[in-house]
């Protein structure tokens, strides 16, 4: 289906529910502002992710979607959403929406990117070349903070006293998936060696529910990392990156966010496949274990051993820190 642009009035995308899922559909956002600069641009987001997109300025309308609602409740915004008419829908879930809301324009519901294609990103872009589009200048994921975020991530590099010329690094332990985290023992000795070797003021960072792993990360280290986990917004998360030198993370959130914000990631890969989901910055280094059995994509290790983790040291972790805060002294 190629689309006729002069008819394309109204743009619906339905994007991921997961927050690094959210990031990583960014790309399509750009390409279709890019193209209807004047289009009405709206996005239908779940709950968890709606932060992502929630300073966004080139998104005219969000609209949040529990799919946990009734059916009665999903009829009626089905509803809702015919009333604004949208000339095109851009699905990034596989649902039935775009059929549903009489759209003239729709991604397909059993098309697939293909196999060639691995990383999300490229798929997710695939599905507006599938309408014609050019995505060749596609760029990466993009995600916007506001001046109130700034403000407040500022004011907490003055209470902690954090000069502008300091290294600064991030440290993500957390995982909504325990398979996929490093070990504690491995962030702690990490983190020791960034403090003593580079004098780096170390900041960790997670939600609440990763509050109690970094407890137990960061009890006795001296002097003690900053732990912002659970306190504070994914805006201020997303400025706070963009005054780190580098992020150390497994595969979650942050590591996005880091991406969009071209922070140098480092990111460590187990059970997840990193041709899928790893950052491509320039400077972006994947820690992994080339196992037979990785990446096995499930949620619980199958051998309950979790040697793709448990096989990753410090030294090889503070080798690829060491060789991003190098080339950026």
């Amino acid at each position: 289906m190629r689309i006729d642009k002069d008819k394309v009035k109204r743009i619906l995308v339905i994007t991921l529910s997961n927050i690094g899922d959210a990031v990583l559909t960014t790309p399509v956002i750009q390409i279709l502002r890019r193209d209807f600069p004047q289009g009405h641009l709206a996005v239908l987001v779940g709950p968890r992710a709606f932060s992502v997109f929630k300073n966004d300025r080139r998104i005219n309308k969000k609209i949040i979607y529990d799919k946990s609602i009734s059916w009665k409740n999903k009829l009626g915004l089905v509803n809702r959403l015919r009333e604004d008419r949208y000339d095109l829908v851009v699905d990034l879930r596989q649902t039935l929406f775009g059929i549903f809301l009489g759209a003239r324009y729709h991604t397909s519901v059993f098309a697939r990117a293909p196999g060639a294609l691995t990383h999300m990103k490229d798929r997710h872009l695939w599905k507006l070349k599938s309408l014609g589009l050019d995505i060749n200048d596609a760029a990466g994921p993009s995600v916007m903070f506001s001046e109130d975020d700034q403000d407040n991530i500022q004011q907490l590099f003055k209470k902690w006293q954090i000069k502008e010329r300091q290294i600064v690094v991030g440290i993500a332990p957390g995982a909504r998936n325990m398979t996929k985290r490093w070990e504690k023992e491995g962030y702690r000795q990490l983190i020791k060696r960034l403090i003593k070797e580079y004098k780096a003021k170390v900041i960790v960072a997670g939600d609440d529910q990763d509050e109690p792993w970094v407890k137990e990360i960061i009890t006795q280290i001296k002097p003690a990392p900053f732990n912002v986990c659970g306190k504070i917004n994914i805006g201020e998360l997303t400025f706070l990156l963009t005054k780190c030198r580098l992020l150390v993370t497994n595969d979650s959130a942050p590591m996005h966010l880091a991406w969009a914000m071209n922070t140098p990631v480092v990111a460590i890969f187990g059970p997840t496949n990193h041709k899928k989901y790893a950052p491509a910055g320039v400077h972006d280094i994947v820690i992994r274990k080339d196992l037979a059995c990785s990446p096995c994509e499930q949620s619980l290790c199958p051998k309950g051993t979790r040697e793709c983790m448990k096989s990753i040291n410090a030294d090889e972790v503070f080798a690829a820190c060491k060789r991003i805060l190098d080339e950026k002294r």
